[in-house]
């Protein structure tokens, strides 16, 4: 990591975790018996193992493309810096340790570290959690690499933010972690552009999945090299990067994407056409957006974003919910609105809009579509293991949603662990970098920022989540078919629809052309 010598180990805050000790025997904190728990760094001692910890987590080793091979693959890894040296199984230890204090025993000493220095802690350690789970067990106990864990739709999107100098190497430079890479008819080529080898990249994935859709899903679709025509808009701008935070909810809703089946059985079909720039699909239309609700900018916060997202998108659906007759919605009663007043009214310290609507708007919101739709229609069953698996949402946590969604989102650093993680976390991952539509059959439905209105809603065979596409405006269809051609906007989640409603019946199916 490093080539300079330092007189204070930078490790040492992680070998104080690694040998399970606790937040307030660390460097820095002193305990008062009425005043609970104090943490400073005015010592030299305390501020040189601080500033050498920072150097760790700052350092510019964690931002590389390559790097990931050096800390993944081998079986035995060891981090230097300088004359410093620390054993990964030390650095796993001292990371599962650092939450295990965090959410029991040290709660309280860690929370008054936030507002200092241990900002940096939970920085290492969502740097460290986005590796650790490609570390998988080695299969033969001779061998000196782990086994390699990810696809690559899935190690490519999970490491975007990381940095190279050429954008072909956003791609190339993953190859070596995906698992059975030859069953991918792609390898490098430095004689392509970088956009080449994303629409190569691409076409592997979609033919090796046999039409499965989920690599035309997440982040990195609807950009600047879609609008101009140099990347095909249904193929990922692979060169695009999100913060880890951003790359943590969109790997979130990829295990979402297994509790849904918006084609049902329909098998998928898929033909490249025009020299592989044109991809030819077959689905069925189940509606349009009619409305889009506006979210408010996004922070560095993405938890207290979220928070003002249901804000301004329940005021939003209160202020016309009287415009359309929505009586097959659920209704909420006028003891549950005074529960939602609340919450958003309190958390921002403002008088919210709907202490201001009449008493027939505020009957009219429909309450259990809204927290169906902000959760994406599931629940994280993961959450006793501390990990984020999905599940469908019950009725059962959809009747508690209604009655208490106030208290867990307007004070979700006061849950308890578990609920912070089946039901905050939940409604995090979905809703981020997204916002709320109404479509013309007046469902709620989450989409990204870039929609517009008057995009279409399509069930594609083979994919497991609706994806908006666009029309484009006076096209002919492509070799005197009947397709129409649409622009590609990405995957939504689209509430009554999720699991198979839109492709049941008499529906038309129709052929599609996404340039």
């Amino acid at each position: 990591l490093d080539t300079n010598e330092h007189n204070q180990d930078p490790f040492e805050v992680l070998r104080h975790f690694a040998q399970n000790k606790h937040f307030d025997e660390m460097s820095g904190f002193t305990k008062h018996t009425f005043r609970g728990f104090r943490f400073r760094r005015e010592s030299a001692k305390s501020r040189a193992i601080w500033d050498g910890f920072q150097a760790i987590v700052n350092n510019v080793w964690w931002t590389r493309v390559w790097t990931l091979q050096e800390v993944i693959v081998p079986l035995s890894v060891r981090f230097c810096f300088g004359l410093w040296q620390m054993e990964i199984q030390d650095l796993l230890a001292a990371f599962e340790n650092q939450i295990t204090h965090a959410n029991s025993c040290c709660s309280s000493p860690f929370d008054r570290a936030l507002e200092f220095d241990m900002g940096l802690m939970t920085e290492f350690v969502s740097q460290l959690s986005s590796i650790i789970g490609f570390r998988t067990p080695v299969q033969d106990a001779s061998s000196d690499i782990t086994q390699p864990f990810g696809e690559l739709d899935v190690v490519c999107r999970n490491f975007n933010s990381r940095k190279c100098q050429d954008r072909r190497d956003k791609i190339y430079g993953f190859l070596g972690l995906v698992d059975s890479p030859n069953t991918i008819d792609f390898s490098p080529s430095y004689n392509v552009s970088h956009y080449e080898a994303y629409i190569q990249a691409t076409r592997a994935l979609l033919e090796a999945d046999g039409g499965n859709l989920r690599c035309l899903t997440g982040l990195g679709f609807g950009r600047p090299c879609h609008e101009s025509g140099e990347l095909p808009s249904w193929t990922r701008d692979f060169s695009a990067d999100f913060e880890q935070a951003m790359n943590d909810c969109d790997a979130g809703r990829i295990n979402m994407q297994n509790v849904y089946h918006v084609s049902g059985d329909r098998a998928a079909s898929i033909c490249f056409r025009r020299d592989g720039r044109e991809l030819l699909v077959r689905g069925i239309r189940m509606g349009r957006v009619q409305n889009l609700l506006r979210r408010p900018d996004q922070s560095d916060d993405i938890d207290h974003d979220t928070i003002q997202a249901l804000q301004a998108w329940i005021d939003q659906v209160n202020k016309r919910e009287n415009q359309s007759d929505l009586s097959n919605q659920a209704k909420i009663s006028d003891v549950a609105i005074d529960r939602t007043r609340n919450f958003f009214g309190r958390h921002f310290h403002t008088t919210s809009l709907l202490a201001n609507s009449s008493k027939t708007q505020r009957q009219n919101i429909p309450t259990a579509a809204f927290w169906r739709t902000v959760t994406a229609g599931c629940i994280n069953q993961g959450a006793l293991e501390g990990i984020f698996e999905s599940a469908k949402l019950t009725d059962k946590d959809l009747k508690y949603l209604i009655s208490h969604g106030k208290t867990i989102c307007n004070s979700p650093g006061k849950l308890r662990f578990v609920d912070q993680k089946k039901y905050f976390h939940t409604i995090v991952t979905a809703t981020t970098s997204r916002t709320m539509f109404r479509s013309d059959s007046h469902r709620l439905g989450l989409c990204y920022p870039d929609a517009e209105v008057g995009d279409e809603i399509w069930a594609l065979f083979g994919g497991r989540v609706p994806f908006l596409l666009r029309p484009y405006p006076h096209s002919e269809p492509p070799d005197g078919s009947s397709a129409r051609v649409y622009h590609f906007m990405g995957e939504c989640y689209y509430d009554g629809f999720m699991f198979g409603e839109g492709v049941s019946g008499n529906r038309a199916v129709e052929e599609v052309v996404l340039r």
